[in-house]
């Protein structure tokens, strides 16, 4: 994951003489990468260790690796101009993005997370499509295999449970097609709250509270749960959940701080950080070196600078 420097120094900052950070999930190691473009170009968004950028001259939208250099181009930003709303334009700097590769044809998604709007476009367009579908403006997408997995707790069925939405990207992908619905919980299961989706392995996982007072986690394999099989993983070995608007799952040994098998994130109710343990079910405090006061121990979730 890219990883922002101190004192607010953003890509392309005369101080950095054009160096950025990356930060490996798994072994906890920083590298160190020059890359000119960011003289013309700044940053959108990060998907799947991607840099998403819009070049100054033509807002062009490009999608880098920081490591080959190869780039995708893909249609300027102000195609879409004609197909928004000038309240919706002003908005749109607040993105989320998801990718996805088939076949050699570069697919983009990206979610506008100030309204409920997405647009899509490929490595073979002249412009970006808006959907007529509307995601969820505080959701923030996960994609795997070519697919976009969504939850709208807002959208519920008659019982009051969340729904699952899932998404098909590929290459003949057409702007009027409408999500598929993959699951909804049934009304033994309505104490799911807080559902949060997170890619680990294979497999996207479904993290969510189980109980009204927010006090207990359970997850589970969206594969699963969409057959019915409401089985909880209690181990996901050396690995942890850094829960939040964009969930990720890491290695643990990449932070000597944080317990593996564990859930981190900022629980509701006790406003402060924590981590669960999903085996044992019991929580913890969550510490680092990191403060949002003063030089007291934080913490301050790996997400806050994803």
């Amino acid at each position: 994951m890219m990883f922002p420097e101190h004192r607010g120094l953003y890509p392309g900052h005369p101080e950095l003489g054009g160096y950025i950070r990356f930060f490996n999930l798994d072994s906890g190691v920083f590298a160190r990468v020059c890359l000119p473009l960011f003289r013309s170009h700044c940053i959108l968004d990060s998907v799947h260790g991607l840099l998403l950028l819009q070049r100054d001259k033509d807002v062009a939208i490009r999608l880098l690796h920081p490591f080959t250099r190869d780039i995708v181009e893909l249609p300027r930003l102000n195609t879409l101009a004609t197909q928004m709303t000038k309240w919706s334009l002003r908005r749109m700097r607040f993105i989320s993005t998801s990718a996805s590769f088939t076949a050699g044809v570069v697919t983009v998604l990206l979610t506008f997370n100030k309204f409920e709007g997405v647009a899509v476009a490929t490595s073979l367009y002249k412009q970006w499509m808006m959907l007529v579908w509307q995601c969820p403006g505080w959701s923030y997408p996960d994609s795997l295999h070519g697919k976009l997995y969504v939850v709208d707790i807002a959208a519920i069925n008659v019982n009051g449970a969340p729904m699952i939405f899932i998404f098909e990207m590929d290459a003949t992908y057409h702007h009027r097609a409408t999500p598929k619905l993959i699951f909804t919980c049934p009304e033994d299961k309505q104490h799911l709250y807080s559902c949060h989706l997170v890619e680990h392995g294979s497999e996207i996982l479904v993290v969510s509270h189980d109980d009204d007072d927010l006090s207990r986690i359970t997850v589970y394999g969206l594969a699963g749960i969409v057959l019915g099989k409401f089985i909880p993983i209690t181990d996901i070995g050396e690995k942890t959940i850094f829960m939040g608007p964009r969930s990720i799952c890491v290695s643990s040994k990449a932070f000597p701080t944080v317990e593996a098998n564990t859930v981190v994130y900022y629980r509701p109710v006790k406003h402060c950080f924590a981590q669960y343990n999903i085996g044992s079910r019991t929580w913890s405090r969550a510490m680092d070196r990191c403060s949002r006061k003063g030089r007291a121990q934080g913490p301050r979730s790996l997400i806050c600078h994803s």
